[in-house]
């Protein structure tokens, strides 16, 4: 019995040390298949077609694969994140060409980037534009550093809530969307041109509008709302100016969008991030009055072990348009750059 224990002892040791290699064997063949997802935008601007990639194992990008952009296709790559937040090793855009990511319906959800984040010269992150409720956002977790270039930018402006539309001949404008919201100038069939619309709020209140030709009353100012720590809203669309009989108002400029980025290492900006709210339009008139509100800023969010580099960090808010004046602009948004807390 003495033997036969010694020797079912050898053979669990044997089949143990066994087990042990094949997983270290298993480990390291994993390990091996990350590859170099290249875009090529052959067939659309989907992230999700396989087609759109090469060198990437006839698949799109997975969790340990690198992702470069370097290519000034017509099919530039938006990555829908409406379902869930998206993981890769690493991404390099915009290194020599010119490159552009837009983020749709990431809101809610992110875009994880295990290790570094580097934006070329050439390259862009932004996201898509929101219309009358907040869907759409650029939110990066990076596990590493990240690098933006001089050149290179997360440029989100414009992509808030939208502007309010002119209403018409001899109408009054539309107000613009979101919390903030700039409201439309007075317009009718007296008189030739009609009042201003007003700006929209953020971290500022907006501009009222001014009086148009004929005594018509400019649109109201937006309020303030969002904070200045931690800010997760976008910015709010500016009122539309009023029409007279014979001249259309401006639109209202849009609301600028939001940034939320978390870094675990470095934070190196050489280049550019905006989230900054669009200008009016003037109105048609012979004297341009009626003319538009500003859009307000959006937000910008960064957290980093280190911020260092010698870019811009803007969340501005657009002009207003009246006649010769520069009225009714928009408040300016909301931005919070620190070091972890």
């Amino acid at each position: 019995m003495l033997k036969q224990n010694s020797k079912q002892k050898s053979i669990n040791l044997t089949l143990t040390v066994f087990t042990v290699l094949l997983c270290f064997l298993f480990l390291n063949i994993n390990q091996a298949k990350a590859y170099t997802c290249t875009w090529t935008g052959t067939t659309d601007t989907d992230w999700a077609t396989a087609g759109n990639w090469s060198g990437c194992n006839s698949t799109t990008p997975q969790t340990t694969d690198d992702v470069v952009i370097n290519v000034a296709s017509a099919n530039q790559p938006t990555i829908n994140l409406s379902s869930a937040s998206i993981t890769i090793s690493s991404l390099n855009i915009g290194a020599s060409a010119v490159s552009t990511l837009t983020f749709s319906n990431g809101f809610t959800n992110e875009l994880i980037i295990t290790n570094d984040l580097d934006i070329g010269a050439n390259g862009t992150i932004t996201h898509t534009a929101n219309t009358t409720a907040q869907a759409h956002a650029v939110r990066l977790d990076v596990g590493v550093d990240v690098s933006i270039a001089s050149g290179g930018s997360i440029d989100v402006s414009g992509k808030g809530y939208t502007e309010g539309a002119n209403g018409g001949l001899a109408k009054s404008g539309n107000p613009g969307s979101g919390t903030g919201a700039g409201g439309g100038g007075e317009g009718g069939s007296i008189g030739q041109d009609g009042g201003g619309g007003g700006g929209a709020g953020h971290g500022g209140s907006g501009g009222a509008g001014q009086h148009g030709q004929g005594d018509w009353n400019g649109g109201s100012a937006g309020i303030i709302y969002n904070s200045n720590i931690n800010p997760v809203a976008i910015g709010s669309g500016g009122g539309a100016g009023g029409a007279g009989i014979s001249a259309r108002g401006g639109a209202g400029g849009a609301g600028g969008g939001l940034l939320i980025i978390e870094v675990i290492g470095l934070f190196s900006l050489s280049g550019d991030i905006n989230a900054d709210g669009s200008d009016g339009a003037v109105g048609s008139g012979s004297n341009n009055w009626g003319g538009g509100g500003g859009g307000s800023g959006g937000s910008v969010l960064i957290q980093s072990e280190t911020i260092t580099g010698t870019g811009s960090v803007t969340a501005d808010a657009g002009d207003g348009r009246q006649g010769t004046l520069i009225d009714g602009g928009g408040g300016g948004g909301r931005k919070d750059c620190n070091l972890w807390r």
